[in-house]
Order: structure tokens, then C-alpha cells, then sequence
């Protein structure tokens, strides 16, 4: 775990403490990132999540967060191994935390990844800057704490493609096993039985 994602948990481990965690929930989304692009000036990975909104409307007014630099040795072999599986290099991934409330519970989560010439994604040249898009079913469970990942293996063409879809019982728990993440009745392991 790196020194930011240290700083990131902590900072997320206070407002839970202060907001009370039974209101709350936690989802945090893992990104393996790809390498930096050979013949390509150097790229950041700038996020950006929402869930009042789609990857169709405005997104500028919302917060960034600080741009990931790509690193040129997070090279992967031909073949990677499947996301669920790999395991995750902490100079070539980033963790993403975000703190939901009731009004989040049953709402999709989308996340923008974009690859930008500049660390804030503001530059002229990243207006068309290319993204990965994911949209999450449903990430949110009063009072527990939820997990998926991503895995990014190369630096997207299109700046508006089609996103990756993570249905709910794809989203871990602390309970479940490594598989399925719902019951047979279709509950998920984080809500009441």
C-alpha cells in the first residue's frame, strides 16, 4: 500500500468515525492501471465518480481527483491473468474510496478513468481525452464495506466508449465466498437475510 493510499484510508477511516458508519457505507474500487504508452507523451489517469448523473451529461463541474501518473513498467505479459485473480502491483494500480448515504443505497455508481496529457485533465488537448468507463449495479449497503476491481490493461482509443458494466453480486463483501457475492434467493451478502 503506498503512502497516498495510506493518507486516503485514514482520511476515509475519520469521516466514517465522525458521520457514524451505520448510516454509511463504504465501496472501495480497485483500478489496475495499463503502462504508459511507448510512442505517447506521458498520460495521467484522472477519476472522476458519480452517481446522479450519466456518462451523457455534463461531468465538468465535479471533482477530480489528483492525476496517476502511467508508469512504462507496469507492462503486461500476452496473456494476463483474469482481473478477479491478478494480483495488483501498487505503482501500477490505484484504490479509489468513496463514502455513500442513503440517498446512494439503490443507485448505480459510474466511474470516469481518463488518460490525460495533464495531472488535472484540464488542459485543451484532454477535452477528447480517451476514458474507460465503468457503471456499477449497486455498490452501497448500510453500515458495511464493499469492494470491486477493474483491471485497465491498455490506454482506451475511444474518448467515449462503452462502459464496463459490474452487475451488484459482482460486488464483494466481507461475507460471501470468492464466486458469488449473492445469496440463492438473489440477496446480496451485505443486506439482511
Amino acid at each position: 500500500m503506498t503512502r497516498g493510499q495510506r493518507a486516503r484510508r485514514l482520511a476515509l477511516a475519520l469521516a466514517l468515525a465522525t458521520c457514524g458508519c451505520a448510516r454509511n457505507a463504504v465501496f472501495e474500487l480497485e483500478l489496475d492501471l495499463p503502462p504508459q504508452p511507448v510512442s505517447v507523451v506521458p498520460l495521467f489517469v484522472v477519476i472522476q465518480v458519480a452517481n446522479d448523473r450519466g456518462f451523457d451529461e455534463d461531468w465538468a463541474p465535479l471533482e477530480r481527483l489528483d492525476g496517476v501518473a502511467l508508469r512504462a513498467t507496469c507492462a503486461r505479459p500476452l496473456r494476463p491473468p483474469a482481473c478477479e485473480v491478478r494480483e495488483l502491483a501498487p505503482d501500477c494500480s490505484m484504490v479509489v474510496s468513496v463514502l455513500g448515504d442513503e440517498d446512494d443505497f439503490a443507485r448505480p455508481l459510474r466511474v470516469r478513468a481518463r488518460f490525460c496529457e495533464d495531472d488535472a485533465c484540464t488542459s485543451a488537448r484532454d477535452a477528447l481525452a480517451p476514458e474507460a468507463r465503468v457503471e456499477l449495479e449497486r455498490v452501497f449497503y448500510r453500515g458495511r464495506y464493499t469492494q470491486a476491481r477493474v483491471c485497465v490493461d491498455t490506454v482506451p482509443i475511444s474518448p467515449a466508449p462503452e462502459p464496463t458494466r459490474i452487475e451488484r453480486c459482482d460486488v464483494r463483501c466481507r461475507d460471501g465466498d470468492a464466486v458469488m457475492h449473492c445469496r440463492a434467493d438473489g440477496t446480496h451478502f451485505c443486506e439482511a437475510p
